[in-house]
């Protein structure tokens, strides 16, 4: 439908294509559940295939209509690259999660949980219960949502996927989409700038660099860090279609304001990293548009207020339910501050360390790039550089501006997402390199030169993104951790609480924990002494439930390291006659001056019955 507003001729390759129409996809699979909600119509597998059968049928009409469905350039060996790279990536993601009992990491714990409570009620939930003791819920959702689309993905009458399989899925399937977008967007760059033959080989370059040669995003899944890829698959084409608007052709209104919608509820950092970059946009627009600009700018203006207006109702639904938490709360509080920022937000922003994340070549690559687009008069290089200015504007305003909001978004978030703007810059850099050199050399040599070329990046790319997956270092669930929850569902009573292993963290604002012991919530259903880490940001049950938690577990904390026997009598004081010790031995992103509870001490003393153990996991009961 959008493509039935423009010209013949318009190229649109097989990559834009596909990868565009995924992301629109993406985004209504994000937004629809809000409204289903809000009607109190249960989503389930049958949502599922209702959708693929009206995609069908939409197709069908299209087709009856004669409107434009498949790609304008013919298959060719750029078509055949695309296809291996893309096959590349699929393995690069899937493989290195094979056997993986869990997302990794302390973030992969409450994705699973929120994850499973929206796949129980078929849509957004309003709270945490009965899992947590949280009555609000305020956490961006659009990850979750997708994950639970994947898992209701299954046969008719199968069951459908548990929360734990649809997070480690879903999250590499995502993964693999924040690649293939940073590809459309070099793609587009280079059809905004009147060089549609460039667009295809800055695509599968910038794919190679995104998805193989960099760290990042492959990097993401030791981390957990899904909620803000999820908001990485709605930048990038976002982007690009902010730059694709023109005054005459309203139908490209209907892309950006679904991606800027989902991307909105999906990571609110993400969407801030885009409102700040659009001054950059509308310069880029303006030299895109250089001398044919107020043709289309008095058609444009009411219809970005039309288009915002939309965009602002289509999550209204969502937005009206931030009042019920305390992340309104906090968010004002940031931006009121005024004057130097305290230490713990300090902290928190922490400086920035990009090349701690990337090698210093690829600074020196990228920027080398960007210096070659600005001298052939490209206008992606100077707009990537503009974007990661505004963006680490936006993580520093005090120290750049001296205005308030230090710490609504770290260094660390953007650090991580530069892959985006440095493989598009590489992309395009290279792609207009690689089609100049057809001047000196046969063009069929060149396409093989150029192909074997990437293909001798992208191949050691693969094994970098299959071996830097290291459950070792960052999983606390395991098997053994999953064996152990069956038995404590199964012969532990319901209302007991089990003390885990965990410590304060993010300058002792919250306690998190350090092995399977944090997953008991929703593997077991029974309550620990370190809840989701999501507690400091919602309304809890009672209202102090979040300080005495962080109370409890420092004296239990200090208890233990004095003995065994005067741990004993602290769990005895709270009621708490369970210790759980996860076969990672609390020992995951474990700071020093908090040793993990000692499994060998508490077996040799006499304040303490195993009543489980499966070599791996130990279970513990008070005397």
């Amino acid at each position: 439908w959008v493509r039935r507003g423009e010209p013949p001729g318009t190229p649109w390759s097989l990559g834009k294509l596909v990868v565009g129409s995924g992301a629109i996809g993406a985004a209504i699979l994000v937004l629809l559940p809000l409204w289903t909600t809000v009607a109190g119509l249960p989503l389930g597998p049958w949502a599922v295939w209702s959708l693929i059968g009206l995609s069908a049928l939409g197709l069908l009409w299209a087709r009856w209509r004669g409107w434009p469905l498949l790609p304008t350039t013919r298959v060719d060996g750029i078509t055949l690259l695309y296809a291996v790279v893309v096959g590349l990536l699929f393995i690069s993601r899937l493989a290195p999660v094979h056997g993986l009992p869990a997302a990794m990491w302390g973030d992969g714990v409450h994705h699973t949980l929120i994850t499973e409570l929206l796949m129980a009620r078929g849509g957004v939930p309003n709270d945490y219960l009965p899992l947590a003791p949280l009555t609000s819920f305020t956490y961006h959702v659009g990850f979750h949502l997708l994950c639970g689309w994947l898992a209701w993905g299954v046969p008719p009458g199968a069951e459908a996927l548990g929360a734990t399989e649809a997070v480690v899925l879903g999250s590499q399937w995502i993964n693999l989409w924040a690649v293939l977008v940073v590809g459309l967007l070099a793609e587009s760059l280079c059809v905004r700038a009147g060089r549609a033959e460039l667009g295809r080989r800055a695509h599968v370059v910038a794919l190679v660099f995104a998805g193989l040669v960099m760290t990042n995003p492959g990097f993401f899944s030791n981390w957990g860090r899904f909620t803000q890829l999820g908001g990485h698959l709605f930048l990038p084409p976002a982007l690009a279609w902010t730059l694709w608007l023109r005054g005459d052709r309203p139908r490209r209104w209907v892309p950006l304001v679904l991606m800027l919608a989902a991307l909105s509820i999906t990571h609110y950092r993400v969407a801030m990293m885009y409102a700040v970059a659009t001054p950059v946009l509308a310069a880029g627009w303006l030299w895109y548009r250089r001398g044919r600009w107020r043709a289309h700018l008095s058609s444009l203006l009411p219809q970005a207020l039309l288009a915002g207006a939309i965009t602002i109702a289509l999550v209204t639904p969502w937005y009206l339910s931030l009042a019920a938490g305390q992340l309104d709360e906090q968010v004002g509080a940031n931006v009121a501050a005024t004057g130097e920022p305290t230490e713990d937000t300090r902290a928190y922003a922490l400086p920035g360390n990009p090349w701690l994340y990337y090698p210093i070549w690829l600074f020196a690559l990228s920027g080398v790039a960007a210096l070659w687009l600005l001298a052939r008069r490209h206008a992606a290089g100077g707009l990537m550089a503009g974007v990661i200015v505004t963006w680490y504007l936006l993580s520093n305003p005090y120290y750049f501006l001296r205005l308030p909001g230090t710490g609504l978004v770290n260094n660390f978030t953007i650090d991580i997402a530069l892959y985006i703007p440095f493989a598009v810059v590489i992309g395009v850099a290279a792609a207009s390199a690689w089609h100049r050199s057809r001047a000196r050399l046969p063009q069929r040599v060149v396409g093989l030169m150029g192909g074997a070329m990437l293909l001798l990046v992208a191949l050691p790319g693969l094994w970098l993104q299959v071996t830097q997956i290291a459950p070792r270092g960052y999983a606390l669930q395991t098997r053994y951790d999953q064996e152990a929850a069956r038995w404590i569902a199964a012969e532990i009573p319901a209302g007991a609480t089990i003390h885990v292993n965990g410590f304060p963290a993010f300058s002792d604002s919250v306690v998190v924990g350090s092995d399977g012991g944090w997953w008991l919530w929703q593997e077991a259903r029974r309550e620990t002494t370190v809840p989701p880490i999501t507690y400091d940001k919602e309304q809890t049950q009672p209202a102090d439930y979040g300080d005495r938690v962080e109370a409890q577990h420092a004296e239990l904390r200090a208890a233990a390291q004095e003995s065994p026997r005067a741990l004993a009598e602290v769990l005895r004081r709270h009621g708490i006659d369970y210790v759980y010790i996860g076969a990672r031995q609390g020992r995951v992103g474990v700071p020093p001056e908090h040793p993990p509870l000692d499994g060998q001490a508490l077996l040799a003393s006499a304040a303490f019955d195993l009543v489980f153990d499966n070599d791996f996991v130990q279970l513990f009961q008070v005397r």
